[in-house]
């Protein structure tokens, strides 16, 4: 999938999101963010996209903006990156790039 930055074990997962947010040069307004536990809100709160997965707690749903169909582990962050892409115009582009 690409992935270039990871952060495994973290418990504050705001320090994972400050160091993140400095090394892309990005700020809160332009972060989307998909959680799932209670660990998850300090994120959730300062980013301009807080996601919840399907089956997480409710209180984390409380906190999105967004709540997906899908169930973490069964292709939520499949159906993330497909939502943003269509809110980019950039799906249909990338669909072409593989039927070819």
């Amino acid at each position: 999938m690409g992935v270039k930055h990871h952060y495994h074990g973290v418990l504050d997962k705001s320090i994972a999101l400050k160091d993140l947010t400095e090394k892309l040069s990005i700020s809160l307004s332009e972060s989307a963010y998909v959680g799932d536990d209670i660990i998850d809100l300090p994120v959730m709160t300062k980013i301009a996209l807080p996601i919840a997965v399907s089956n997480a707690q409710d209180i984390v749903k409380d906190y999105a903006l967004l709540v997906t169909e899908k169930r973490g582990g069964d292709g939520a962050v499949r159906e993330v990156c497909n939502f943003i892409l269509k809110s980019q115009n950039k799906y249909d582009d990338l669909i072409q790039t593989f039927i070819k």
